[in-house]
């Protein structure tokens, strides 16, 4: 503050108030004892004028806007007279702006092969300020567990340019994983200037942050054993077994569905009374499960006799097809 005085000579102190925060731009009624944060009591001059005074340091623990009131109390009648600035005054209006982000990977569930999505979003306090800057996103993984943990760099993005209101501007980063397992996320907001708020990041393992990438259960083995007609090769006909092996890849259960389904040109009746077994097992993790469908068939040379597989997986709320799936076996009867 700075003050002058006709008669000369400064002298006294100057009461510095501060006032807020306020949600919006204060006014010259918006100064209350109920709105007072702080104040300030420094002594001025003696001296000539002009005389300047400062004030101590001030920092705020709220976001929001602050006004302040500087007033001069002169130490005698010959020093002037008492003086404020007025609240509300664009020059003594201080605005502190506070920023928040939050995160979502989308999907939060995918098999290796698959990608996700991660979005951040960016809000400030007060909204009428304007986001502006950068977002770096962290990808950690891939790691057994869902216990949270930032250790490993799996990938990083830099630099994501974000931009928009301060009710919430956003910015995404997609990633690719080349393992399965559970990755863990942080986003880093960047601001461009003071104006656009502080730097602000999520935690390890923040809520919406954890990615599960599964592995997809594969067909390891289909094979069929064929037993013809010993007493009369030539009748082209036989027995047929099919037997089909799926691994389950993954660290958790997983529920197959779908058929083995037997057809062909050749006359075909299989066990069971029906020629498709339909598929509905649960495969542990890490292990092998087989099913089997037996069938005779008779025909003429050249018909055929086909078996084909179409086998689907849940696993981690994510559903897709069996690796190897649909696969199809032919064989074509010979008379000798």
């Amino acid at each position: 503050m700075t003050l002058t005085n006709a008669a000369g000579v400064v002298s006294g102190t100057v009461v510095f108030n501060v006032y807020g925060p306020f949600s919006s731009a204060p006014t010259s009624s918006s100064c209350t004892p109920g709105s007072l944060v702080t104040s300030f009591t420094k002594t001025i001059g003696p001296g000539t004028q002009p005389q300047s005074v400062t004030s101590d340091p001030f920092t705020p623990t709220l976001p929001g806007y602050y006004a302040w009131i500087a007033t001069y109390n002169p130490a005698s009648v010959v020093n002037g007279n008492i003086v404020s600035t007025v609240c509300g005054d664009p020059l003594e209006t201080l605005v502190v702006i506070g920023a928040s982000i939050s995160t979502t990977v989308s999907p939060s569930t995918i098999t290796l092969g698959g990608s996700a999505t991660d979005t951040a979003t960016v809000t400030l306090n007060p909204n009428t300020a304007t986001v502006s800057g950068t977002v770096d996103f962290t990808v950690y993984g891939p790691f057994a567990t869902s216990t949270p943990t930032c250790t490993t760099v799996a990938q990083t993005f830099s630099g994501v340019a974000i931009s928009g209101p301060g009710t919430g501007a956003t910015a995404s980063a997609t990633f690719t994983p080349s393992a399965t397992g559970y990755y863990f996320w942080i986003a880093t907001y960047n601001p461009a200037g003071a104006a656009n708020g502080p730097s602000v990041s999520t935690p390890c393992g923040d809520t919406g942050e954890t990615l599960l990438v599964s592995s997809i259960p594969k067909i390891t083995a289909f094979g069929f054993t064929n037993t013809p007609d010993s007493s009369d090769p030539t009748l082209g006909s036989g027995t047929v077994t099919y037997a089909v092996t799926i691994h389950n890849y993954g660290t958790s259960a997983a529920t197959l569905s779908g058929s083995l389904a037997v057809s062909g040109s050749a006359s075909i009746t299989c066990s069971g009374g029906s020629n498709t077994l339909t598929i509905s097992d649960s495969v542990a993790a890490g292990s092998d499960i087989t099913v089997n469908l037996t069938c005779t068939y008779s025909g003429n040379s050249g018909d055929t006799v086909q078996a084909t597989i179409n086998a689907m997986f849940t696993a981690n709320g994510v559903t897709g097809t069996v690796s190897g799936s649909p696969t199809t076996y032919i064989f074509t009867i010979q008379k000798l």
